[in-house]
This record gives structure tokens, sequence and C-alpha cells, in this order.
């Protein structure tokens, strides 16, 4: 039985990248010793103010490991080789940079970065086939590596970043790219995988593409600065919820009322006159019965 436990750090600073030998480790518990910050060790509960890292069940090696409010991003954290989960929150990597020694970590399925500035980021990225959720929230990034190769990836969240393009995504089933600066919509190399798109707080002036994301169930489109919707729409045949609130539409295409799967719709401050309103939501109750508007 594994019980929780502090391990203190051995080290009075950081890890350098640039000596970063994996070899001097004993095992993961080494590891941990020399992280320049105390970790609890197999907490029992969560918790969300302090580093923790949590062992196998055949405690020989460390599964998760969340790094929270610390000083900097140990180096020696990428010898971890075993690693399924990393979870950083407001810490920097050293320089800013997320170092090729991620690679390292081969079974990493979750890699999450929140509040934590980076100026570079690995080309290597793309050699963690396992990886199957990345999610980089608010950590000043404009550039993603591609991730062509990245299969099992299903889940990507870049949220309250820079970009204004991506390229080189595989099939996932969801993306979070709100609080960024897409002028259009992303297209991916197999859009009918995406399932569920988040994309409020955009400057979009383009949302011709969403018409190639066929199988999407939901869609954010709230405060994108939209004056418009296309009128074939209709294509999303397996739409549930659509958000297209404080935005300037006027009007919205008689098809999008129609959509056999659609059970809400928010259409908040928009610029619709009082008149069209009504009248939007006689024909919703109409088609609509047991759906949703918000207005």
């Amino acid at each position: 039985m594994l019980h929780p436990h502090l391990v203190r750090s051995n080290s009075l600073k950081a890890n350098s990248l640039s000596v970063l030998d994996c070899g001097k480790f004993k095992n993961d518990y080494d590891i941990l010793r020399q992280f320049p910050f105390p970790i609890i060790l197999n907490p029992i509960e969560p918790i969300f103010n302090q580093s923790t890292a949590t062992m196998h069940e055949n405690d020989t090696f460390v599964k998760i490991i969340y790094i929270r409010e610390e000083k900097v991003v140990p180096s020696s954290v990428f010898c971890l080789l075993k690693l399924h989960r990393l979870h950083i929150e407001t810490t920097p990597f050293q320089n800013g940079i997320v170092p090729d020694s991620l690679a390292n970590l081969k079974q990493l399925q979750y890699f999450w970065v929140y509040d934590s500035a980076i100026v570079k980021i690995t080309e290597r990225l793309e050699q963690l086939l396992n990886l199957s959720m990345l999610i980089m929230r608010n950590c000043s990034l404009s550039y993603l590596p591609k991730l062509n190769k990245l299969e099992n990836l299903w889940n990507i969240d870049i949220a309250r970043n820079q970009f204004s393009k991506l390229e080189g995504i595989p099939a996932v089933f969801m993306m979070q790219l709100q609080e960024n600066r897409f002028n259009e919509i992303p297209t991916l190399e197999k859009p009918e995988q995406l399932m569920h798109l988040e994309m409020s707080n955009n400057p979009l002036q383009n949302v011709q593409s969403i018409n190639s994301y066929i199988n999407l169930e939901s869609i954010s489109l709230r405060s994108t600065n939209l004056t418009s919707i296309p009128s074939d729409i209709n294509k999303l045949q397996k739409l549930q919820t659509l958000d297209l609130s404080n935005n300037k539409l006027s009007e919205i295409p008689d098809s999008l009322i129609k959509m056999p799967a659609l059970e809400m719709l928010n259409i908040t401050n928009n610029m619709f006159a009082t008149k069209y309103i009504q009248a939007i939501e006689k024909k919703f109750k109409t088609s609509r019965p047991n759906a949703e508007i918000i207005t």
C-alpha cells in the first residue's frame, strides 16, 4: 500500500538543462529528492496548492506529477521516464523553454501546462506518441510544432494564447482555441473527426470552413465579431449546441432553425430587431419544440 509522505529536496538549485544526465539517478525517488522544492508523495486527497507526485501501484516509478507555483520546472523531471501525466501550473520553464528532453517521456499521455510563459517549445513534442491530451493554457504561445504523428491525441486545449494559425494537427475530437488571435477557423487533416470546438473570443472574419466539420456536436462562436453565418450551416447534421452570443448578427439562416439535432441555440447580445427575435422564437418552437433558444 502506498502511503502519503513528504519528499524533501536535497538540491539547492534547479538542475541545469545543459548537464542533464538521467543516468546518475538510481530511481525515481532519487529524482524527486533532487527537485529544488519539497514534494508530497502519494496524496490521499487532491491538493491544489502544493506540488505532488503519485507512484505507480507497484511503487517503482512516478506515474503522475503536479508542479504547482514553484520557482522553476526542474530539468530532472524529464528523467521520470515512465511518467504518464505531467501537470505544470504557474511555474516557469528554465529560460522559458520547453526543452528537447521532454521527448524522454515516451509514455506520457497527458501534458498540461497552465499560466506559465513559454518562449519556445521543442519540435520533439511530436515524438510523444502516447500523448492523448495536450493542454497549454495562458502560456503566451503563438507557435505549436506539427503534431501529425500523434495518432492517440484526442484533445488540444491552447486557450488564452496568441495563436493566429495552426498547422499539422492530427484527427482530434476536441479543440479549445478560445481567447487567441484566429481570423478564421483552422482546418484539420481529418475534420470529420472533430466533435467539439471552442472558438470564443477570437477576431474571426471567416467561418466558412466550419462546414467541413460535418460531425460537430457543439461549437462556441461567442464574442467573435461575427456579422453573418453561412447559409449552408445545416450541413452540420449532428450539431446539438451552438453559441452565437455577443456578436453583431442581425439575422440567421432559416436552415439553422431546422437542423435536426439542435438542442440549444444561444443568440443573446446581437443586433436582432425585436420583431425578428419574436419570429425566430416562433419558428424555433414550431420546428424544435423540445429544444432551447436563448435570446
